[in-house]
């Protein structure tokens, strides 16, 4: 069975404790230390989609050969991470719970993601808009379409409103469920696929123990008419996601690489080889 522990989040230097008890009925205890990401009010019964105008980041993790899929309220909404793509004090970890480790013998081997969704922007410029793990690149990311980007959004706001009939949704904050094919759009297979239902043009997914990169996609232009076949914008956040085989989930955004200073001898030398070159430049004249 895969090993729970304790999960953290840190931003800006200040903690909020997601303790996962297990054995009271796996109620997330969200101790607010930082007002900024309102936790009280994030609190629901189900995971927020797109059609909520901020959804909540939520995990997916699936067995294509057992056809069983894991689904994870992250309880953190779109707006407020997308607002901090490159902020280097941000992380997320999340441990395992019970209906994760009655799903899978093992992880390994399986397919994760992680996603938010806001679908309330209609046609507009930026105003549909959703967060995607790929490893693909920014170009690659950007060949999906307008349209495409509203269809694929619609599928997959499906997909969390049919995993909110399941599991501890219905009645903890920030639960989790468990699909299998038979279930229909709450699987990740029929409900989301590795490509947004195959309106992505890149695969959002990767096998766990692998890290995956985060995007910010919206609408590039009024998606409408000969709009709607226009590449939408795409902005890649500064961290990674990674799952790890115990069920960890990880957000980390690598601190920046200190300037090297060049040690002093070096400077001595560099001022001795320019003396050198005047020296030998008033001799030839």
């Amino acid at each position: 069975m895969l090993e729970a522990c304790r999960p953290e989040l840190d931003f800006a230097g200040l903690t909020i404790d997601l303790n996962f008890n297990l054995e009271k009925n796996m109620k997330l205890k969200l101790i607010a230390a930082a007002a900024m990401f309102a936790v009280a009010g994030q609190a629901a019964a189900s995971i927020a989609d797109g059609t909520t105008g901020n959804g909540e980041l939520f995990l997916s993790v699936y067995d294509s050969v057992a056809q069983v899929s894991y689904t994870r309220d992250l309880g953190v909404t779109l707006s407020d991470f997308s607002s901090n793509l490159s902020s280097t004090s941000y992380s997320l970890n999340f441990a395992s719970d019970a209906l994760l480790q009655s799903a899978f013998a093992s992880l390994s081997g399986l397919s994760w993601n992680v996603a938010a969704l806001d679908s309330t922007g209609g046609t507009a410029v930026g105003g549909q808009h959703y967060l995607s793990t790929t490893n693909a690149d920014q170009a690659t990311v950007q060949n999906t379409k307008n349209s495409s980007l509203t269809v694929g959004m619609s599928g997959v706001n499906g997909y969390v409103q049919a995993n909110n009939a399941f599991g501890t949704h219905v009645s903890s904050a920030n639960g989790s469920s468990t699909a299998v094919f038979a279930d229909g759009a709450a699987y990740f297979g029929n409900g989301f696929a590795a490509n947004w239902l195959g309106k992505a043009s890149f695969d959002s997914t990767a096998l766990v123990g692998n890290s995956l990169g985060f995007f910010l996609m919206e609408t590039s232009v009024n998606a409408i008419g000969a709009n709607a076949l226009k590449s939408i914008q795409a902005t890649q956040a500064a961290g990674t996601w990674t799952l790890a085989s115990n069920g960890d989930l990880s957000y980390s955004v690598p601190a920046p690489v200190a300037a090297v200073p060049v040690p002093a001898a070096l400077w001595l030398l560099g001022s001795g080889l320019i003396g050198m070159v005047g020296v030998a430049r008033r001799k030839s004249a």
